[in-house]
Parts: C-alpha cells; structure tokens; sequence
C-alpha cells in the first residue's frame, strides 16, 4: 500500500517529501475518520452542535448571571462561544492525536510510512467540528442582532492556522510520549481541565492581575482567543503584540514536538 522508506531520513527537507508521497494516505485518513465520526449516526452530528451550545448555556448562567463576569457591551453568550469553538478544536485534536499511534498499531507494524501522518490526519479532523461550531456562532449573531467587526471574519483563517500549528506540534509530542508512556491518556484529560480555567474562556483576559499575566502570554491559546474576541467584537486592535508571541511560541512548540516525534518514530513499530 505504501513505498518503503529508510526510517533514518528525519531532516526536514526529507520529511517534508515523504509526507507529500503519501499524501493520498493522509486524505484517506481524514476521510475515514470524517467517516466513522459521522456516518449513519445523527448523534455525532447532534453532538458538535449541542455539546459548544450546551457549554455556553451553562457558563452564562454560572459567570454570566451568578458572577456577573464583566464583558462589556457584548452579551456575555457572544463573549464566550467564540473561545469555546477554539478550545474544542484543540482539545479533541489534541486528545485524538495524542492516540493516533496506538490506535492505529496495526497499519504502523505491516508497512512504514512516515508515522506523522497519523497526529497530523487526527488534527486536520477537527476542523469540520471547528466549522460547524462557526456556523452557529453565525446564528447567535443573528439571534442577539450584533454585528460584528468584518476583522474578525478575516482574522479567523489567521488565528486557526497558528492554532493549527501549536496543537500539531504538541499532539505530535503527546502521540510520540503515549508510545512509551500509556499513563500519559490519563493524564491528559486533566491537564485540559486544569488549561480551560487558566485560559480567558469564560473571562476576559483584563480580570487577571498583572503578576499573572506573564502565564497568559505563553499561553498561545489564551492570545488566540483573545485576539478573535478582539477582532470581531473591539474598536481597535490591540492584541498584535500578543498574537505575534503566540505565533512565535506556537512555531516553538511546532519545531520540538516534531523534532521529539521524529527522534522517537524510529522505535514505534516494536513498542507498539
């Protein structure tokens, strides 16, 4: 199904060709994932819909009406969707990838191929959930009346490719460390639960103190979802400087999660 390919060829240039040879793999991986998420099953659907929906209502009635968390002239459902729908892409690729190698240890011990297919198939899935998402958030526009910046709808490709690039980088990290470590599935849950209330979701990022904000800065995520919260709801953009660290930080964690990834492939086939 697959040529084989020397496993000791890991420069970039190198990866970068092997990853183009195989790229009808890696549609066929994201269609089969699309597939067996949604085929024959409304539930899935239903899901990607109700499960951001659900989280608005919830965080509106707990910090929007009981803590009366300050937004502005923004209804406070409109404050916080739009960092839910950039939060649930990143923890489902981030999960989904971090178990890309193990689930797929049967196709990994018949045939090589290079093994970052599989975290970058399982983070490319998610963008139909991240569309859907977007979809409704154009409902909620239209229900509340509110009319947004037209930035934001530009600055939106911009901000889901730097997320793309963070979470990549470290879902390829997570699928490379589960290989070696299958606590690390339990853990990761977890750490997501902790990362939702350390990133400005359900607050603004203007709430926390100046001695905890250096926290947020090298949190790409907390900058991205401020930066589109800005983009389509602010009067001016501010949030450049913090966006552009994102991006920096993101292509960091892009650079070492592949580099871990790559080090670490040569040993998949045996551990798994």
């Amino acid at each position: 199904m697959a040529k084989i390919i020397s496993q000791n060829q890991t420069s970039l240039p190198k990866v970068l060709q092997e990853l183009w040879n195989q790229r009808e793999l890696f549609y066929f991986l994201v269609w089969r994932d699309i597939a067996l998420r949604y085929k024959q099953t409304i539930v899935g659907v239903v899901w990607v819909v109700l499960q951001p929906v659900a989280m608005t209502i919830v965080f509106t009635f707990l910090f929007g009406n009981i803590a009366k968390i300050p937004t502005g002239s923004i209804p406070y459902p409109l404050f916080v969707y739009p960092g839910l729908m950039f939060w649930n892409f990143f923890t489902r690729a981030v999960s989904a990838s971090s178990e890309s190698i193990v689930a797929n240890r049967n196709l990994i011990e018949k045939v090589y191929f290079p093994r970052l297919v599989l975290p970058l198939a399982a983070t490319i899935v998610n963008l139909v959930d991240f569309l859907v998402s977007f979809l409704v958030f154009t409902l909620l526009l239209v229900y509340f009346q509110f009319s947004p910046n037209l930035m934001g709808f530009l600055f939106l490709p911009l901000a889901l490719v730097v997320l793309l690039i963070f979470t990549a980088g470290l879902g390829a990290f997570l699928a490379s460390l589960n290989v070696f470590y299958r606590d690390i599935r339990f853990i990761i849950p977890f750490a997501l639960q902790i990362l939702l209330f350390l990133t400005p979701i359900v607050y603004p990022a203007n709430l926390v103190g100046n001695k905890y904000t250096f926290f947020l800065k090298f949190n790409p995520l907390a900058a991205i979802i401020e930066s589109a919260r800005e983009a389509f709801f602010g009067s001016t953009f501010s949030y450049w400087p913090g966006f552009g660290l994102a991006a920096l930080v993101s292509l960091v964690f892009f650079g070492l999660g592949i580099g871990v990834f790559l080090k670490s492939e040569k040993y998949f086939a045996d551990i798994v």
